[in-house]
Order: C-alpha cells, then sequence, then structure tokens
C-alpha cells in the first residue's frame, strides 16, 4: 500500500467502508475490509483502482468524481456512488469524502449502503404496520438500526427532531448523526449491545442545521424482519442538561463565592457550608455539619431576638441584619446577613444564609467615626473649600463657626471664603500658593469674622484632587492671643535684656547641658577680669572650683528648681578665689532653655560666719568648763554647809542659811546659763513638739513647792487638758518664773498662786507673788526686749531667757501687778490640736 498511514490500525477500526484516494490520480491507495465486502473485491484488487472503474458503464453519477474530489480538497462532501460487483449484483453506498489532516494529496472516503438498497427496502417492506403506527405516536425519538449500523427504521419524533424526512434518515446511520468526535464510538456500542442485549447511555445528536441535541439512549437488541437489530430509544435531555448545567454553575457560583453561605434545614441545622464559610469563620465543614448556627453566637442576644428570626423566615420572609458573630477562635467579627427560606410547592424546605464579613468595614466606619468626633470637638477649625476668589466651603467643623461668628453652618457656607480675608488679595495670593506648591504650613493671614471683626489665624492646607474636582483642605488657628503673647514676650525679652546688661551685679547665662557661659553683663566682665569674648568662651568648669561632678549634679538640681541658690568658690582671672552666692534659675531666651544666674562676692561674709562659728566653738566650750567647775565647787560648799549645821551655834545659824541659799541659786544659775547658752547658740529654729500644759506645769510646780521651805506654791483649779507647741525647755520657762518669785521676795512667809485661764486659741498661765513687785517702768525691761543678750538691762538671766523661749514658741509673756501687792507674770502659749 502506497499510503504513510496505518491503514490495518484505522481502517479496521472504523465501522464503515473506508478508502483513501489519491487527489493527483484519483485512485484508490487502501481500502478497509467492510470496503472489499461492499465492494465484492479483496482489498489487494481494490487498490489502483478509480472509483469510476468501479460503478456501472451505464450508470451516470450526479457528479463526476473528478468534481467531487475537487471540492473536498476544502470541505466534507456527501454523495452516492453505484458499485457493480464482480458478479454483476449492484449496491448504491451512502458515501462521505473530506481531506485526511496532515496528509497532502490524500482523501478519506467512507460508504455504507444505501437506504434504497433491496435488502433495506425489504426490510422496510416487512416492518409490521401497526409497529410502525405505535413507534409514531411515541415522544422519543425511536430509531431501528442494523448490526452494519445503518438505520432501518425511524419513527415521526425522530424525523422531525433530527431535521431529516424518513427517507433520508433511512439512508443514515447513528454515526451520521453523531459529532466528528463521537462517531467512531457508534461499532463499539453496538458490539456492546450484541454482547449484553442492552445499553444505556448519553450521548449527542447533531440535526440537519447543525444543532447538537443532547440525548439519553436506551437501546436493546432485538429481531427485526428476521434480521438481529438494535431498537435505540433517543430521549432529549436537553430541559435536563440545561437544569444540570444551571445546578451546577450555581454551585459553582456558591462554591467560589466571597460571602459565606450555610443551608440549614427547617430546624436550623445546618446542612451545608461554602469554602467561605470556613475562611470566615475558621470552622471547617466538618466541625458545623449537624450543628445550628448557634456556634456562631456572642451569647449577647436573647430570647426574643430569635424569636422574631424564625417568625419571619417560617413566614416565607427573608430576614436582613448587621450581626455580630465569634470566628472558632474566640475572636469577634461582623457581618451582613442574610437569611432566606428555599420554598418547594409553597412549602418551606430549607434556609439559606449569607453573610459578608464586613469587620474591615466596621473598623473603618466606627474609625472614621472616632475621626468625626475628633474633628467635631477639636478647638481649631477644620474646612474644607474650593479655590479661587469666589471658592466656597463645603464642610466646616463646629470650631469653625465659633470662629468666625456664624449662628449656623449654613451661614458660613453661603459666604465667600475670600470675604473672610482682611485684604481679599491675600486670599489670590495663598491659592496661587497652594497651586504651586500643594500646600501651606502655619501660613499668617488677617481674618475677619462675618460681624467684621478682624483676628489674625494660622493656615495649613493641603491641595487635593477629587472626581476631577480641586478642594482645599485645611485648618485654622486663632493665634491672636498668641501673637500677642509673643509680643508681650518680645518686650519681657527687651527688658531682661536691659536688666542684664545695665544691673551692677555680675549676670551670666549658662547652658545647663555643657555648662558653656552664652552670655555674660558688663558687671560679670569686670567682677572676673576677663575680657567678654574670653569668658563667654569658657565653661562654668573653669571657675568653679569645685569638682566636674559636683558642679553637674549643682547645675541640674537648679534646672529641674529643686534649689537655686549656693555658695561657690570661682577662681578671678588673676587667679583669686573668692566666695561668691549663686542664684540660678531656669530661662527661656527665645528657642534657647538657660540658667539665668546672678553672682555675688560673699567672701567677707563667709569669712566673718566662719569667725562667728568658730567663736560660738570656743564660747560653747568655755560655757561647758565654767558650769562645771561651778558646779562642782558650789556643790562642795554646800555639802560643807551641811556639815556645819550641827556646829554652829544660834548666832550663826542665819549665816549658814544664807550660805546655803546663796550656794542653791549659784547652782541654779549655772542651769539658766546652759539654757541660756543653747538658745544662743542655735540658730533661732525650734523642733517644735506637741505637749500637754498639765504634765509640765504640774510637775515644776510640784519641783518647786518641794525645793523651797520657805515658800507656799498654790496651784488653783485644775490645769485644762490642752495641748501646746513648745520642746523640753517649756520646763524651764515655768521653772525659771516660779524660782525668779522666791529669789526676789522680801516677806518670810512667801507666797506663789499658779492659775490658767483658756481662751478660744491659746492658754494663759499666771503666776502671781506676795513680793515687793515691779516698778511700773521696768515691766518693759524686765526681760530684756530690745536687747536680746548678756548686755540686757533686765534684772536676771532667767526671765531673759523665758522671753526668749515663749516667743520663738508663737507665744507672749508680761507683768502686771498683784494686789494687795508683789507681781503677776502671764505666759500665754498657742493651743495646738491633738
Amino acid at each position: 500500500m502506497n499510503t504513510s498511514l496505518d491503514t490495518e490500525g484505522v481502517f479496521e477500526v472504523c465501522p464503515d467502508a473506508a478508502a483513501l484516494l489519491d487527489v493527483d490520480e484519483g485512485r484508490i491507495v487502501a481500502a478497509n475490509s467492510r470496503c472489499a465486502t461492499l465492494c465484492g473485491r479483496s482489498r489487494e484488487r481494490l487498490e489502483g483502482t478509480s472509483p469510476r472503474s468501479l460503478a456501472p458503464a451505464d450508470w451516470t453519477p450526479r457528479a463526476s468524481i473528478e468534481a467531487l474530489v475537487s471540492r473536498a480538497r476544502n470541505e466534507r462532501v456527501t454523495f452516492d456512488w453505484r458499485v457493480e460487483r464482480p458478479d454483476e449484483s449492484t449496491v448504491t453506498l451512502r458515501c462521505s469524502m473530506h481531506a485526511v489532516p496532515d496528509e497532502d494529496g490524500q482523501l478519506l472516503v467512507t460508504a455504507r449502503k444505501h437506504a434504497t438498497d433491496n435488502r433495506t427496502a425489504a426490510h422496510a417492506v416487512r416492518t409490521d404496520g401497526e409497529l410502525q403506527e405505535l413507534l409514531d405516536g411515541m415522544n422519543d425519538a425511536i430509531m431501528v438500526v442494523d448490526t452494519d449500523g445503518n438505520f432501518v427504521d425511524a419513527n415521526r419524533v425522530a424525523s422531525e427532531r433530527l431535521g431529516y424526512t424518513r427517507a433520508e434518515l433511512l439512508s443514515m446511520g447513528p454515526a451520521d448523526i453523531a459529532p466528528p468526535d463521537q462517531a467512531s464510538r457508534v461499532r463499539e456500542r453496538i458490539q456492546k449491545i450484541e454482547a449484553s442485549e442492552t445499553l444505556v447511555f448519553e450521548s449527542v445528536q447533531v440535526t440537519a442545521d447543525g444543532e447538537e441535541i443532547p440525548v439519553e439512549i436506551n437501546a436493546r437488541q432485538i429481531t427485526y424482519g428476521d434480521e438481529p437489530a438494535i431498537l435505540s430509544v433517543a430521549r432529549d435531555i436537553s430541559r435536563r442538561k440545561e437544569r444540570t448545567r444551571r445546578l451546577q454553575t450555581f454551585e459553582r457560583a456558591v462554591e467560589q463565592a466571597g460571602h459565606a453561605v450555610y443551608i440549614t434545614d427547617t430546624d436550623g441545622t445546618i446542612e451545608y457550608v461554602n469554602p467561605a464559610f470556613e475562611r470566615v469563620t475558621g470552622y471547617d465543614a466538618g466541625e458545623v455539619l449537624g450543628e445550628t448556627p448557634a456556634i456562631l453566637s456572642t451569647g449577647d442576644r436573647d430570647d426574643s431576638y430569635y424569636e422574631r428570626l424564625w417568625e419571619t423566615i417560617l413566614d416565607g420572609d427573608v430576614w436582613d441584619e448587621q450581626i455580630e458573630n465569634e470566628r472558632a477562635d474566640g475572636e469577634r467579627y461582623y457581618a451582613e446577613q442574610t437569611i432566606a427560606p428555599i420554598v418547594n410547592d409553597g412549602e418551606v424546605v430549607n434556609f439559606v444564609a449569607i453573610q459578608q464579613d464586613i469587620t474591615e468595614r466596621k473598623q473603618r466606619a466606627q474609625q472614621l467615626e472616632r475621626y468625626q468626633q475628633l474633628i467635631d470637638n477639636i478647638p481649631v477649625g477644620v474646612y474644607r473649600n474650593t479655590p479661587g476668589l469666589a471658592g466656597e466651603f463645603e464642610e466646616v467643623n463646629p470650631a469653625m463657626l465659633d470662629m468666625f461668628g456664624a449662628d449656623s453652618e449654613a451661614a458660613l457656607l453661603d459666604t465667600h471664603v475670600a470675604e473672610l480675608y482682611r485684604t481679599p488679595s491675600q486670599r489670590e495670593l495663598l491659592t496661587r500658593k497652594l497651586e504651586r506648591e500643594g500646600h501651606i504650613v502655619e501660613e499668617k493671614l488677617r481674618l475677619e469674622t462675618l460681624d467684621g471683626e478682624p483676628f489674625w489665624a494660622a493656615v495649613t492646607a493641603i491641595r487635593h484632587e477629587v472626581d476631577g474636582g480641586v478642594y482645599y483642605d485645611g485648618i485654622i488657628q486663632d493665634i491672636t492671643e498668641r501673637r500677642e503673647q509673643a509680643r508681650k514676650l518680645r518686650l519681657r525679652e527687651q527688658r531682661f535684656r536691659r536688666l542684664f546688661e545695665g544691673h551692677n551685679a555680675a549676670m551670666l547665662l549658662i547652658d545647663p547641658d555643657t555648662g558653656t557661659i552664652e552670655r555674660a553683663n558688663d558687671a560679670a566682665v569686670e567682677f572676673y577680669g576677663y575680657d567678654r569674648e574670653t569668658l563667654t568662651a569658657m565653661r562654668i568648669q573653669e571657675i568653679n572650683q569645685l569638682d566636674d561632678e559636683e558642679i553637674a549634679h549643682r547645675r541640674e538640681a537648679a534646672d529641674d528648681g529643686e534649689k537655686n541658690r549656693f555658695i561657690f568658690p570661682h577662681e578671678l582671672a588673676d587667679g583669686e578665689i573668692r566666695q561668691v552666692e549663686v542664684d540660678s534659675s531656669p530661662v527661656h531666651t527665645g528657642e534657647q532653655r538657660v540658667l539665668f544666674s546672678i553672682i555675688h562676692d560673699v567672701t567677707e561674709r563667709e569669712r566673718n560666719r566662719e569667725r562667728l562659728e568658730r567663736q560660738n566653738e570656743q564660747l560653747e566650750v568655755l560655757n561647758r568648763v565654767v558650769r562645771h567647775d561651778i558646779r562642782n565647787d558650789m556643790t562642795v560648799v554646800l555639802s560643807h554647809a551641811e556639815l556645819l549645821a550641827d556646829h554652829v551655834d544660834e548666832d550663826g545659824t542665819e549665816y549658814l542659811q544664807s550660805i546655803t541659799e546663796h550656794g542653791k541659786h549659784a547652782v541654779e544659775l549655772t542651769k539658766t546659763v546652759r539654757e541660756l547658752m543653747e538658745t544662743m547658740l542655735d540658730d533661732g529654729a525650734i523642733e517644735s513638739q506637741v505637749l500637754t500644759l498639765s504634765d509640765v506645769l504640774v510637775a515644776e510646780v510640784e519641783d518647786a513647792d518641794a525645793g523651797h521651805d520657805a515658800a507656799e506654791f498654790i496651784l488653783e483649779g485644775t490645769v485644762p487638758d490642752v495641748r501646746v507647741s513648745g520642746n523640753e525647755m517649756l520646763s524651764s520657762v515655768f521653772r525659771n518664773i516660779l524660782t525668779n518669785a522666791v529669789q526676789h521676795s522680801d516677806v518670810t512667809d512667801t507666797e506663789v498662786t499658779i492659775s490658767t485661764e483658756e481662751r478660744s486659741d491659746s492658754v494663759v498661765v499666771s503666776v502671781a507673788d506676795n513680793g515687793p513687785g515691779i516698778p511700773d517702768g521696768q515691766k518693759e525691761e524686765i526681760f530684756g526686749k530690745g536687747e536680746r543678750g548678756m548686755d540686757s538691762p533686765g534684772t536676771g538671766l532667767g526671765l531673759y531667757l523665758v522671753y526668749t523661749f515663749v516667743e520663738r514658741y508663737g507665744g507672749e509673756v508680761w507683768v502686771t501687778d498683784n494686789e494687795p501687792r508683789g507681781a503677776v507674770f502671764h505666759i500665754e502659749l498657742p493651743k495646738v490640736s491633738a
């Protein structure tokens, strides 16, 4: 065989007669067994012959073989051809011819016996008329196929559906009404039917107009005209296929949808969820199938909510809502949910719910709401307007209404922006700058309210293009007060500069971080002995003689405001060390923060202080020595006086008693001197304590009564239970007053009466004696008022000590006359709460 095709494989599988025709020579180059059988010749005899030589000599075809070959080069050609067999019998063949792909110069011819063939006609003649009437009355296409794959009968529906006449159909076979890709399967299916007697399958039938109709074929083996045949019942399943296609499309749409979809039965049990449901909720389908939508509930909704929901959907209505649900991991999300009933024959059979996750949108909306609240409550004007002199406001916040004195938003929106400029030309300049640069920052403008009240404003704005339109979005701050404050600040700085430069005290401005001297006035230049350029190039560490760490520590304390006054040793340009008192406080000069330091030369004061401290130390030593020696000597004197009592006669008793009294007075004097020295050597400050007056006063009265046999002490009434401010020296105050009354008495039966008077804020202790009294001219001087020292003209150290302590307690002491004779000392002390 002169062909490149695998004829053995291709032709033998083909259910029809098949041959390959050479285009140029018009001769058969290959043929299959079926072709050889129909032609009554062997395959070898057929090869090399032309179709025309096989036809009867007296038969004329409708078209020459040459014309048919020419057409078949470009299209499939169907035609009838008659073959005369060697036994002189003839057979009419229904042929189809077309070019073989990828095989230049070859045509494929397939053929089967024509429906008008004698054998087929005989079959038709033998068909029972009643059976034909029955077949024509059926709604399905019914065709009878012989074992060669030719239609031998067909009903009316088959003819009408396929668009062929019955005669045309009987000249065809299943392969002729099958799509090209399915024609090869006809023989395979015939063989299956012959093997199993029945076969049900889906296929496609092509009408005369080329329309493809999906069909379900129920085929079974029958005897037709005493010959084996196949009865094929083809049911049009176009609607079923379309319904299936739509269902599959819907299923794909649901499966691929971005929204979560789930379907429940009428009891609310979940029967289906799509992949988006799994993504949105975090649950796998296996976890929720068989559960109810309550698995998504946050637990925040009450029973009445579910009652309304079920009532709505069971009535066949749609439930729309915005809902908050909970994912599998416990995270909450927001969704827009629609629940609709699925109704079949008027009955609700299922529910479908669609959820769109709007968490991000909800969060953005909440964020926008917060921004809007911020804009509505921010104390600066926020606006959007259109450009140019004719520009108008599109949006304004409440602060804008307040700033421009507008009664309503509409009043401001109806006003041209340029009308709010004190100088309208500024609006044009601002527009040009915004168009050129795209933004402005804190542009200072002179604006005015709707009532014409001028004010200064700082405007920050950005140029935006939205939907083809140009807008200016910005903020306005009323800086009228700020400008006024800035003006006042400039004036203060000018005054400070004049004060700084012209003051006769040395002044420095020091960087708190580095210690660099930023500025120095003339007095500082003169005091330190450096020229100004040199001084302001130095750091304070180069002048201050303390170590750098201590200087930094104190500079930090001054900068924080913890301490502002210091004593430092400063070295002058000539090397002299001077003690200076520095008052240092942080101030702002323009944008810079510095330490403003005022320097006073206190070298002499410090020397005097040191000298006084040395003198006080020496005086304290002398006080201890004197008190120690006097007390020791007087202790010896009093001891010997007691020993002499048994050896002195009556004439000497008076003198011995005088020695004893004066000795005791000397001892008491040393106590007073000690207390006086402690008072003189302290800083004048008292460590205050809260004392109960009765405890201190009663104890001192009892001690005085026990220590003075010749005097009687009378405590009138009850000492009030009040608390006063004092310390351990309060006892000394009362002791000195009581002792003074006895020591200055001029009668043998000395009587001292103590009384108290409680007032609203104080208590007064009065000590009355029957001594000689005190002249009016000495009542002020007796306490040494105005002198407060050892040279006071007072009558004793004890009363000076009394006055000093009572004054430091915040009280007063004074003396009045007693009746009929004597003096009354009054001590008033402030009360304190417990």
